[in-house]
């Protein structure tokens, strides 16, 4: 198994070094990359309310007139490395800290998007814990955007079986996961907003603790062991956001296609596509309408910690994360979003969603509800980084969340 993954992460390596070829000649001509900025939520099973960044640079540099150490000192602190409490069912109480940094490059404009690095390290009582590192660097004038995210994680995590008639009507079962992953991107500007580029995908997971006599010990589901799980990814994405942290105004639409297959030395074999769309109507005097459809399906075999999901902090809150899961997922959310008073904002929002095994499968009679309220609190009035404070419900109980950055 050791060797296995020692070839694995040689292939993957070999993989990043043809995606930092099609970066340009500009990675190759910088000097010490800036850090990026936006951060995911961990992937399943169980992801950790993380900063939102999507946006990531390894160790590249920059064109010389965009010399980090020339930035202005105020522009390079994006957020302070700050301690963070959360709550969610999923983790129960949440600690840790995360910090978040910027730099622009010289002689752009002030809202031009910064690179950024976000660092976070998390512990809940329901003792998991995460650590994560997400860099993203634009390269010359934006034409070019390299991403990554490396982590680390301990979840204790449920699972109600594969299916909507699993998630209705099966009973919880309790697993351990741990898992190392890695991912990497290198998109090119090719028609104003739009970008496309390749990705690679790496994970390593295990499941060392389960419930005796359930499905996991028994081995009935794809991954009840873990494994390694490589891909190849196409990625395009269209993004004219007026900010990635709580937009007021523009459309964002991501795609990928990924094939996940032995020779690539994954344990698993499957292809995963995915669509989200997700549109921001500004009604004047600070309110929003904001707005996001989304589909993943999955043909294969593919781990069941990696099956497409809804319900969690972000799509469909007002259920457990994970509760109704397969390999074809669909949802759409909405959500008015208005000021309060000074630096509190509230919201209100609904959802509805499904899982199924194929897409000809989905059914309106499987269909999941869900709808909430909250609050945000303005944490960073220039880039717009909000606490936010939801409270979803399903006819599965109450959900709270406490989190930083917006559910989309």
């Amino acid at each position: 198994m050791m060797l296995n993954r020692g070839k694995a992460l040689t292939r993957a390596a070999l993989c990043g070094m043809l995606l930092l070829a099609w970066a340009g000649p500009a990675a190759a001509e910088a000097e010490q990359p800036a850090p990026p900025q936006e951060t995911q939520p961990l992937p399943q099973p169980q992801p950790l309310p993380q900063p939102q960044p999507q946006e990531t640079s390894p160790q590249e540099t920059l064109p010389q007139q965009a010399s980090p150490a020339k930035v202005e000192k105020e522009e390079k602190l994006l957020l302070p490395a700050v301690p963070i409490v959360a709550f969610s069912r999923e983790t129960s109480f949440l600690f840790g800290a995360m910090m978040v940094r910027a730099l622009r490059w010289e002689n752009r404009a002030a809202d031009a998007r910064p690179n950024t690095i976000a660092v976070s390290a998390f512990y809940s009582l329901e003792n998991q814990w995460a650590v994560g590192f997400a860099p993203s660097v634009y390269l010359q004038d934006e034409d070019y955007l390299v991403k990554a995210q490396l982590y680390h994680h301990r979840t204790p995590a449920r699972i109600w079986g594969v299916g909507t008639e699993a998630g209705e009507h099966g009973t919880r079962e309790d697993f351990t996961a741990t898992g190392t992953g890695i991912t990497f991107s290198a998109t090119r500007k090719v028609f104003r907003s739009l970008r496309l580029g390749p990705g690679i995908w790496f994970g390593s997971a295990r499941i060392p603790g389960k419930e005796p006599g359930g499905i996991l010990e028994s081995g009935a589901l794809t991954g009840s062991d873990g494994g390694t799980d490589i891909g190849l990814e196409l990625q395009a994405e269209w993004d004219d956001r007026d900010n990635i942290y709580a937009p007021t105004t523009g459309t964002y639409l991501q795609f990928w296609a990924g094939l996940h297959r032995d020779y690539l030395d994954s344990d698993f074999s499957y292809d995963d596509y995915l669509l989200d769309l997700r549109r921001f109507f500004p009604l004047g005097a600070g309110q929003v309408l904001a707005v996001q459809a989304k589909g993943r399906v999955m043909v294969g075999d593919p781990p069941f910690y990696r099956l497409p999901s809804i319900g969690g902090i972000g799509m469909m809150r007002g259920l457990f994360d994970g509760r109704f899961r397969d390999k074809t997922m669909v949802a759409a959310q909405a959500e008015y979003r208005f000021p309060i008073w000074k630096a509190v904002g509230g919201a209100v929002f609904a959802g509805v969603g499904e899982v199924a095994e194929r897409p000809a499968d989905l059914s309106l009679d499987d269909l999941q509800l869900t709808g909430g309220a909250g609050l945000r609190v303005t944490l960073d009035p220039k880039d717009r980084i909000n606490l936010r404070i939801d409270v979803g419900f399903s006819r599965y109980g109450i959900f709270p969340i406490v989190v930083i950055t917006e559910a989309f």
